[in-house]
């Protein structure tokens, strides 16, 4: 994008990123209510990586590395700690509780930690913390290690 269409629209670079995050925390707030109605189908490991794999992409880990960095920018958003994070781990709190009413994760289990977990580990994942950036299967493998204790037998 040209400096002088950037300056158009934003006065600075920090309102430019503000608005990026706020648009992310509004996707992933409408993302919320159909990702409840998801539960119940597919398999709850396939349905948390994808969700991990679509929401904490190259945008949002670029975020993340620039609100870490710039005091400028964190100060001025929603929330004063890392962004978008945990709107994310909200919103798959949310579907894990939905799945735990349906019986498909243990009753024990709680939503909460499992999502902080799951996220956490997406975001160094997803990253490339790990050496390089995972393929599905090993997003997958990661979800189900996480989720091991709280789903199921067979």
């Amino acid at each position: 994008m040209a400096k002088g269409v950037l300056h158009r629209h934003f006065a600075t670079v920090d309102d430019l990123l503000v608005a990026l995050v706020e648009e992310r925390i509004t996707a992933i707030e409408r993302r919320t209510a159909t990702l409840h109605d998801a539960a119940g189908t597919g398999t709850v490991v396939g349905i948390v990586s994808r969700v991990l794999v679509e929401t904490i992409d190259p945008v949002v880990i670029g975020i993340v590395g620039l609100a870490i960095s710039r005091d400028s920018l964190r100060s001025r958003l929603p929330r004063r700690g890392l962004p978008v994070l945990p709107e994310v781990a909200g919103m798959l709190s949310a579907y894990l509780a939905a799945e735990r009413g349906l019986g498909r994760i243990s009753a024990g289990a709680d939503p909460d930690v499992l999502a902080r977990t799951l996220v956490g580990t997406g975001h160094l994942l997803l990253a490339g913390e790990l050496g390089a950036l995972p393929d599905a299967g090993a997003v997958a493998e990661v979800v189900e290690s996480a989720l091991v204790g709280a789903l199921p037998g067979p």
